[in-house]
């Protein structure tokens, strides 16, 4: 291992502009912004959005990227070139912290200087039962590192250890932790953590640390596949991992989309039955319970998930659909209708549901990318969703401030376990797009004041690619309709 990058925290309300400093505020209006972030978080229960970090931009295959701990929100995001001061922060590896009753002011910290231009090296983040904050990071398979960092006291956010680099023996991307406590006692009290990546073989493999992160074991491949699955892993904190993939890129396979739970080393079927050991190996794809069976003119992606109260897995996929007469050899493109798929298990199987359209393609390269979907963490019946089509009738959406189509968040719920959904604006009329939105989790054992409501952080501005982007990162607490979608 090795330690390396210092650490910098500063005040987004008292940023000033240099050529050395970062700043989140405005080149022309640095006062302007300011005032309006004093502003909006007098009121602990504001509906009006505000800007937490004015250059940030994340992918979805890293969990969690938004904690709550204390009353406390912690996210974490990538700067960019494009965006708001990039030639200082370009590639920076950034975790913003926000007191939600307005006590003090947001504040940013520099976990890594000018890692990767790229939102797939967002961090991971969790809270552990020793009140210490996690945050693992990597580049996008383009070196062989592990990074991570620990706060040791979230009530002071600059707290944080210098950064440990883990090498390993193949390229590394993405972050997905989870912590089971298990029975007490395990592990001096520690229980299992676990951090879920890209690594050996391009395939989904993972780290357990005994220690709440102070060491790892080093790479267990977990899914076997020839190309590279695509999943989401969420965990009932006690004992159980459940997760979702694919069977490869949607780029070059139809796919599925399959679920398993891992626990004590083993893999499940989704309705218990024995799979595999992992000593042995990794477990095959086609051995998971098949949830969504994908084809030519339905090609999916694992979006979200979460597990309820009752351990009962739910989550949220996208579906490529009427695109299988298309060939993408011969430049044709694919994309132009995306929709959003939920599947609950309910009633010992898994009931799947087409819920809304999900518009198009977010740009030409990636012709699956869509404006994603956010599941409530404790909530299966509320999401949100990014669109540039209405998503109940499929129209487009054409803004009446400057005329053109963008991607607007919707509020949706469901009163019959997921079968059909209303949607509510939340944004509307925009003259940017509004994508990728994040439903922060709270600290497992925590039960905070602000569980009930609905919190909502997103990306907004224009993204060009993973590597290019000029967005902020908002955030909004229990926004109100702006209209129903129908």
């Amino acid at each position: 291992m090795r330690k390396l990058n210092s650490i910098r925290t500063v005040s987004i309300c008292t940023l000033k502009l240099s050529a050395f400093t970062i700043s989140l505020l405005l080149t022309v209006s640095c006062s302007h912004n300011a005032q309006r972030i004093k502003n909006d978080t007098k009121n602990t229960k504001t509906s009006t959005p505000i800007v937490l970090n004015n250059n940030g931009g994340w992918c979805w295959y890293q969990d969690e990227r938004a904690i709550i701990v204390d009353g406390k929100l912690w996210f974490g995001s990538v700067a960019n070139i494009q965006g708001d001061n990039g030639i200082d922060r370009s590639g920076n590896i950034e975790v913003v912290s926000y007191d939600l009753d307005g006590a003090s002011k947001p504040q940013l910290t520099v976990l890594h200087d000018g890692l990767e231009d790229d939102d797939h090296n967002v961090p991971a983040l969790i809270a552990l039962p020793n009140d210490d904050v996690l945050a693992i990071y990597s580049k996008h398979n383009t070196d062989r590192y592990i990074r991570y960092r620990i706060n040791t006291n979230v009530s002071h956010d600059s707290e944080w250890e210098p950064e440990v680099a883990m090498r390993r023996k193949d390229k590394i991307t993405y972050a997905n932790l989870l912590h089971l406590r298990k029975a007490e006692g395990l592990n001096n009290g520690n229980g299992e953590l676990y951090n879920f990546y890209r690594g050996i073989n391009f395939n989904p493999t993972f780290d357990v640390s005994y220690d709440l992160g102070q060491t790892w074991t080093k790479g267990q491949h977990f899914i076997k596949n020839k190309g590279r699955p695509y999943v989401k892993y969420a965990s009932n904190s006690e004992d159980e991992i459940h997760f979702v993939t694919t069977e490869q890129h949607p780029r070059v396979f139809n796919n599925s989309i399959y679920h398993g739970v891992f626990k004590d080393g083993k893999v499940f079927t989704s309705d218990g039955r024995f799979i595999h050991n992992t000593a042995d190996g990794p477990v095959d794809t086609e051995k998971l319970t098949k949830v969504f069976q994908g084809g030519p003119n339905k090609v999916a992606w694992t979006t979200d998930l979460h597990v309820d109260e009752q351990g009962n897995p739910y989550t949220v996929f996208s579906v490529q659909v009427n695109d299988g007469n298309k060939d993408r050899r011969k430049g044709l493109k694919h994309g132009d209708d995306m929709r959003y798929y939920f599947a609950k298990w309910h009633n010992s199987q898994w009931q799947v549901n087409e819920i809304a359209y999900a518009g198009s393609r977010l740009y030409d390269r990636e012709q699956d990318y869509t404006g994603l979907a956010a599941l409530n963490p404790l909530n299966p019946a509320q999401m949100v969703i990014s669109s540039n089509a209405n998503p109940a009738t499929g129209e487009p959406l054409i803004s009446s401030a400057d005329g053109k189509r963008h991607w607007e968040l919707f509020i949706g719920n469901t009163r019959d376990n997921g079968k059909t959904w209303t949607w509510e604006f939340l944004t509307r009329n925009s003259i940017v797009d509004n994508i990728r939105p994040v439903i922060p989790t709270f600290a497992e054992t925590q039960t905070d004041k602000y569980a009930e409501d609905l919190i909502v952080l997103w990306m907004k501005g224009t993204y060009t690619t993973y590597t290019q982007m000029d967005t902020d990162i908002m955030y909004q607490i229990n926004p109100p309709s702006k209209g129903l979608a129908d």
